[in-house]
């Protein structure tokens, strides 16, 4: 059986969707942020966190340094 664990976030670069997400691509998924906010979405496919989310820098540039996360409009 082949699962494929991929998951898009509506609302994604926000401070619920962000979390979530970071939090799903640090467990194997492949996640895609999808949101209209576009400072958020360059920030994060920078490695950047969009705003303060204690703990979330080093694994944010660890799982887009992987290619597991990934921020689009």
């Amino acid at each position: 059986m082949n699962i494929k664990r991929n998951i898009s976030i509506i609302g994604g670069t926000g401070h619920v969707g962000f979390p979530l997400g970071l939090i799903f691509s640090s467990k194997g998924f492949k996640v895609s942020l999808i949101d209209k906010h576009r400072a958020n979405i360059e920030k994060i496919n920078k490695g950047q966190i969009p705003f303060l989310e204690e703990n979330s820098k080093k694994l944010l540039k660890n799982m887009v340094k992987k290619k597991r996360i990934f921020a689009t409009n």
